[in-house]
């Protein structure tokens, strides 16, 4: 998963903003895609954390997140 790949999943998600379902089951993918990709692969610390800090500002998307 590279960083640009994380942006332009990011970018996804804001676009699918106006539909907060959407948005969520995208929000949802990506942290599960992420958790596996860091459990399948030997990543330098630095790498590792510079896309955790990419994948948290997908918190900054303004959508509601609310489970029915």
């Amino acid at each position: 998963m590279t960083t640009q790949q994380i942006q332009n999943r990011l970018d996804a998600i804001k676009e699918a903003s106006v539909d907060p379902e959407m948005a969520h089951g995208l929000e949802d993918k990506l942290m599960k895609d992420f958790i596996e990709y860091v459990s399948e692969r030997n990543i330098s610390l630095s790498a590792l954390s510079h896309k955790a800090e990419l994948i948290l500002t997908v918190n900054e998307i303004d959508f509601p997140r609310r489970c029915a």
